[in-house]
């Protein structure tokens, strides 16, 4: 079994991703600072598209962030460990900027992980049965849940 701290290291992008939402939130919550300019708002698709990725950094509260957090731990250090960093960065960023701007399409934007988390998910459940790397990625409790 690799400790988490092994994981940690074979897996800097989903640790980075980590601690950045983490720190984000934190700031946000206890800090007087104005985090609008990472917030989804129409202003993301004319000219200020950083929006589409700092958003999914921001978290509504402890339990939203800790739940996104637990998930991307557990599907995001499995896949950059398999397939790379490189590939998972590419990844976290088309996944993350199309979950943030389908939301925005469809309603006022929204914050968080969950995007990308779900990306890992379908990712992880369409790998899981196409690709032996991933044969034991998703049992089937998990898919169930």
């Amino acid at each position: 079994m690799t400790s988490t701290l092994q994981r940690a290291f074979n897996s800097p992008i989903t640790t980075g991703v980590g601690v950045m939402a983490a720190a984000a939130s934190v700031l946000r919550w206890v800090g007087d600072g104005d985090f609008s300019a990472w917030m989804m708002a129409p202003e993301a698709m004319g000219g200020e598209p950083w929006r589409l990725l700092t958003s999914c950094l921001l978290h509504g509260d402890p339990v939203h962030l800790l739940f996104n957090l637990y998930w991307l731990w557990i599907l995001g250090t499995r896949v950059e460990e398999t397939v790379g960093s490189t590939r998972v960065a590419l990844g976290y960023v088309a996944v993350g900027a199309g979950s943030s701007a389908a939301e925005w399409a469809l309603s006022s934007g929204g914050i968080g992980l969950s995007g990308i988390g779900y990306g890992l998910f379908g990712f992880l459940w369409v790998a899981s049965r196409r690709d032996p790397r991933f044969s034991d990625a998703m049992p089937t409790q998990t898919a169930k849940l």
